[in-house]
């Protein structure tokens, strides 16, 4: 069977624009009071206290500077996109620095400690946050999404090459700090 034809409706990948929507989803919270910044992450999500991070605050998540910029080199692509599964080895894993004396893009992991500390806050997942408290008031519902159901036709994504691309790339270059070299060339295209 031929793949569709992309139209306007076509739901695709947009990666890190999610941070600012789930910023504004987190004001949001702070705003009702069911988040503070100056609070340790470990007021919502008690398992992050261990490994030096147990004054770690939601703001320096948001900011970049809790510390934790990378994921450990086993990791690969399954647990990659699982969110539990990636949130309890952050949950774990020591930070780079004392969280809030520097900072670094998060790439790969603010999306999951974020989405981690809105659900143990609300008891409810970024989806169903976004979508109630961002969207739906802004009569955008449906229109965004952090993870699109099963049930929604995505653009079909073509292999160019890409784990070739990876290969290709040398071993000392800072992403693989960012996010492994073997999950990122399993990744799905």
């Amino acid at each position: 069977m031929a793949p569709k034809s992309a139209s306007s409706d076509t739901l695709f990948d947009s990666a890190s624009a999610g941070k600012g929507i789930s910023a504004a989803a987190v004001a949001v919270l702070v705003d009702r009071g069911l988040l503070d910044y100056q609070a340790p992450v470990a007021r919502y999500w008690p398992e992050f206290s261990v490994a030096g991070k147990a004054e770690a605050t939601v703001g320096q998540v948001m900011s970049h500077s809790v510390g934790l910029p990378w994921i450990e080199p086993d990791v690969d692509v399954d647990e990659l996109l699982d969110q539990r599964a990636m949130a309890a080895r952050l949950a774990s894993q020591p930070p780079a620095w004392q969280p809030g004396t520097q900072t670094a893009y998060h790439g790969w992991t603010c999306g999951v400690l974020v989405a981690e500390i809105v659900r143990r806050a609300t008891g409810r997942g970024a989806d169903a946050v976004l979508a109630e408290e961002i969207a739906t008031p802004l009569g955008i519902s449906g229109a965004l999404m952090f993870a699109a159901p099963e049930t929604v036709v995505k653009a079909t994504a073509y292999d160019g090459g890409w784990a070739a691309m990876i290969a290709s790339l040398p071993a000392d270059l800072p992403l693989f700090r960012a996010v492994p070299r073997k999950a990122l060339a399993a990744w799905p295209t």
